[in-house]
């Protein structure tokens, strides 16, 4: 392997490896205080004398050092395993009480920040390597490695394990001690020597006695390696406050619907390449975008169109890259949702239904981690600068790419939508993140969170100043208001609002298979379907009951599945098994909970036995479908969802609501944001004292909502119903466009030291 100068670009390595106290963390205080304290009984002497010892040997593992103590120090022929267990348990002790006050070394989190995305970095620390973890991850710098390790494992065998191979170098270590550097030089890794707190007092002399290179701190390594001429560098692209300065790419997903492809639920109108068109021109880059609709974009100068079946399905799916464990550990908390979003694919669902071989368990979990790897590997190749989708990002793929670009505080953003009231009212917000609801984005990149004290205008925009007239204060609910509206304007509900007939069509793709002689695989596969839906349907029917029950109830209304409003923004309760069983758990005595199926739910989709699971939890009924959500809501003592419309509906009737996922509206005065046990037992006992919010309650969130929302739409799948004059459809696109790039931009320019 090429053994490189010192003063290589710090940009130039393929490999980073960084001790952690006294180099990210100002923790080697903590550490020699833990040492004199631990040992302290034993006499001031010879705890002084140890931590002389200590600062001489800074990257030896604690278990080396205590066994030094009693042996050197106090001069005993053999181990006293009780007494040196006693020193070491005191130690961990000490030193977790002083870890979570140290403080992040100056310029570290810049220069972590600046180092190439493609390039592995590495903590390799003395310290208990449990310890090691919790302290950068409670200190928000965890997601910048690709591994942390520690003791027990000595440092010599934590590099070793690595396996760099010669793609891996050039590599560096960063250290404070005599010990770093020697485990640098077993590696042929360049050494840089930080100052600033070391515990090594003789580090002048040795730096200079092995012709090495120190720095103060991180901020001096930056500014020395800015001096430095850097290979390929390439002219800066003068640039323009707010906006992204270097035409760099940026992944897109979503924007389905073209003049190619027009959608039936739109009038005919396109919906998303305005927005794409506006999103490219204020953040100046290349969009790579991931659409159904990629033929249209294939003329585009600045879009690189990608076919998203075959990115998903035929690349991603198969694909294997080669991402170590050491890589992989900080994405794995997002594979289990990656891996339900392929379970309710289409494509992987006929597979469990009819290919023996095919075994979901192992399968499943193989194309996750095979998309997962893709994407580290696709955001690191493509030095991804932002990632944007027009929707929460809900399949397998975009959530996969989503939680990369975020593990690696790569910006993001997408707008999601409030409840649609047809013909009154459509809007958007952009959220902070996919599972912080409560920070919201507006048009000028301010992130903003509900406040009561805060006053937030003294009217309300023309759609919400409606609702809250007629639905508030008057006897319109939601769904009639919208049918007087329409009425009223000439208009008729929008046709996905209409119930679709499920049997006659399922039955229709049965026949239709046979005389169009499609795949007896085909054939089976709905005939299937056909059967789970009329055994759901019949279950359904005799376990319902008929009556709304006189003794208090809250009112669950199931989400429709699969929809991104349960996955991924249900969260944990994405199963709605789990949801019930934990509010039916935790109901107040003499309580029910009552549990409708949504009208518009293909009963093919939801699993056989799923009615009879629900009634296994205590307290449950199902009710039958002849009631409508008004009058289960108005009869009910409260509502429970995941995201739901029902909860907002209700809300505006002055009925609380219990929300178990990530929506706007969760933060609402009366709404009851539920994560938790303690969450729902507060809940509930809000809820049976009479705790109920007011209508000027209503009206200052709504107030809210006008600042943090705002009118637009972005759904070609869903027909808003708003006439031109109030919804311009290009400047409806144009809108989004801005407010997304404003969103971009603010995380660019928050993340100190990331060049966009």
């Amino acid at each position: 392997m090429t053994k490189y100068k010192l003063n290589t670009p710090m940009k130039s390595f393929n490999t980073y490896v960084f001790d952690c106290d006294g180099v990210l963390l100002d923790s080697n205080r903590v550490k020699t205080d833990a040492f004199y304290n631990a040992v302290l009984p034993y006499g001031e002497s010879v705890a002084q004398a140890f931590v002389d010892y200590h600062k001489a040997n800074g990257g030896v593992s604690r278990q080396k050092k205590f066994e030094y103590f009693f042996l050197n120090i106090l001069k005993h022929a053999v181990l006293p395993q009780e007494k040196y267990q006693t020193a070491l348990d005191e130690y961990s002790k000490l030193t977790a009480e002083g870890l979570i006050r140290c403080e992040v070394l100056p310029g570290v989190r810049e220069f972590l920040t600046s180092l190439p995305s493609q390039a592995k970095k590495f903590v390799v620390s003395g310290g208990a390597q449990d310890e090691v973890r919790w302290v950068l991850e409670a200190k928000g710098l965890a997601t910048f490695f690709d591994g942390i390790y520690g003791n027990p494992i000595d440092k010599l065998t934590l590099v070793k394990n690595l396996a760099l191979k010669d793609s891996d170098y050039p590599g560096v270590f960063f250290g404070d001690a005599r010990y770093d550097h020697e485990v640098a030089t077993k590696f042929d890794l360049d050494f840089i020597f930080l100052s600033a707190v070391s515990d090594f007092g003789e580090w002048k002399e040795y730096v200079e006695k092995n012709n090495l290179q120190a720095f103060n701190d991180f901020f001096s390594v930056i500014a020395a390696s800015q001096a430095l001429p850097m290979e390929n560098d390439t002219a800066e692209v003068e640039s323009t406050p707010g906006v992204v300065s270097k035409k760099r790419k940026a992944y897109f997903f979503g924007f389905p619907f073209s003049k190619e492809r027009k959608s039936t639920f739109t009038g005919g109108h396109t919906i998303g390449p305005g927005v794409v068109n506006k999103l490219v021109e204020e953040t100046n880059s290349t969009a790579i975008l991931f659409t159904s609709s990629a033929s249209h974009y294939v003329s585009w100068d600045s879009v690189n169109s990608v076919n998203q079946r075959v990115a998903f399905w035929d690349t991603a799916a198969d694909s294997i890259v080669g991402v170590s464990d050491t890589e992989m550990q900080k994405y794995y908390s997002f594979l289990p949702t990656v891996q339900e979003m392929i379970e309710r694919n289409q494509l992987a669902r006929k597979k469990i239904f009819f290919d023996p071989k095919y075994q979901i368990s192992s399968s499943v979990r193989k194309i996750a981690i095979n998309k997962i790897a893709f994407w580290i590997e696709q955001v690191k190749n493509d030095n991804v600068a932002f990632y944007i989708n027009s929707n929460v990002p809900h399949l397998a793929d975009d959530y996969a790419c989503y939680c990369v670009c975020r593990a690696n505080d790569i910006p993001t953003a997408f707008p999601y939508r409030m409840p649609i009231v047809p013909g009154v009212s459509a809007r958007l917000y952009i959220p902070e993140s996919l599972y912080n609801h409560d920070d919201v984005y507006t048009r000028n990149g301010q992130l903003i969170s509900y406040n009561r004290q805060e006053h937030y205008g003294d009217e309300l925009p023309a759609d919400l100043n409606l609702i809250y007239q007629e639905v508030v204060l008057g006897d319109f609910t939601l769904g009639t208001l919208s049918k007087e509206v329409l009425s009223r304007n000439g208009g008729q509900p929008p046709k996905q609002y209409t119930p679709p007939e499920k049997s006659k069509t399922l039955f229709r793709n049965v026949k239709e298979n046979i005389i169009n002689k499609r795949s007896w695989f085909d054939f089976f596969y709905a005939k299937q379907a056909y059967s789970t839906m009329i055994c759901n349907k019949k279950e359904y029917d005799k376990l319902c009951i008929s009556e709304i029950p006189k003794s208090p109830f809250v009112y669950y209304a199931l989400h429709m599945q699969p929809e991104a409003s349960s996955s991924p923004l249900g969260s944990f309760f994405a199963d709605q098994l789990r949801a019930i069983r934990f509010i039916s758990d935790n109901l107040p005595k003499g309580w029910k909970l009552l549990v409708k199926e949504h009208p518009h739910q293909k009963l093919e989709e939801r699993p056989v036995n799923f009615y009879s699971d629900i009634m296994k939890s205590t307290n449950v009924n199902l009710i039958s479908m002849k009631y409508s959500s008004d009058q289960l809501q108005e009869k009910s003592n409260a509502i429970a969802t995941l995201t739901g419309t029902a909860a907002f509906e209700a809300w505006l009737k002055k009925k609380p609501a219990l929300v178990l996922g990530n929506i706007i509206y969760q933060s609402a005065p009366g709404i009851y944001k539920i994560r938790s046990k303690g969450d729902i037992e507060y809940a509930f006992s809000q809820l049976k004292s009479g705790v109920l919010h007011k209508e000027s309650d209503i009206w200052h969130y709504l107030s809210f909502l006008g600042l943090a929302s705002f009118f637009g739409h972005l759904d070609a799948y869903i027909d808003p119903s708003i006439p031109v004059y109030d919804l311009d459809l290009d400047e409806n696109e144009k809108e989004i466009g801005h407010r997304l790039s404003t969103a971009i931009n603010v995380q660019a320019n928050k993340l100190e030291g990331v060049d966009l």
